[in-house]
């Protein structure tokens, strides 16, 4: 695991937005296959789902196409998200007290752009409702090296142990770029896991 180091926090958040703004609109890593699987594998009500790093809102569209009526909702950094359907200007790292227990799925390609790995997971698993699952998409390739841009790398093994409380499995993300897999956290009665 390594963590890219800033010369502070304000330092991070502000190299954070300039690499938003420089890929805004033209570099998009959700995908819809990627969302269709998420749907696929996640049993249970979906009332609430947040989408962490979600630059000019793909992710957020791609969901509401597969659950119309629920409340959908992503977190950016940059400004120019403020145009930005169903998106919040904020900072994934840190908590929202409304948000606490709040979401049935979360999900995020952008873990690596946390500086605080271990804070910012027990951030989003403890927006999770009762019975929700955080969906990481995540690429040992793609994720190999901390630099500027993305700030953390890690394996699978080292991420799925920053949440070692709860139930995890990993699962090819049909359709994903970089061979990802999307790993799932939530908790040990899911009957929704697939061995990798």
């Amino acid at each position: 695991m390594k963590i890219y180091e800033y010369n502070n926090y304000d330092d991070y958040i502000e190299k954070q937005k300039n690499t938003t703004t420089k890929k805004y609109g033209k570099l998009r890593y959700a995908r819809q296959s990627v969302i269709n699987q998420i749907v696929k594998l996640h049993k249970g009500e979906v009332s609430n789902i947040l989408c962490h790093g979600a630059r000019s809102g793909e992710e957020q569209k791609y969901f509401k196409n597969c659950y119309s009526d629920a409340y959908v909702i992503g977190t950016e950094l940059s400004p120019l998200a403020e145009e930005v359907e169903m998106t919040r200007i904020h900072d994934f790292n840190q908590p929202i007290d409304e948000w606490i227990g709040k979401f049935d799925i979360i999900y995020s390609n952008s873990f690596d752009h946390t500086i605080s790995p271990q804070e910012t997971m027990n951030v989003w698993l403890n927006q999770l409702s009762s019975t929700g699952r955080l969906y990481l998409e995540w690429s040992d390739k793609r994720n190999s090296e901390a630099h500027e841009m993305d700030p953390f790398s890690a394996k699978e093994t080292e991420i799925i142990k920053l949440a070692s409380d709860k139930y995890i499995t990993s699962h090819k993300a049909d359709g994903a770029k970089h061979r990802s897999n999307l790993i799932i956290f939530g908790d040990k009665n899911a009957d929704i896991y697939i061995n990798a």
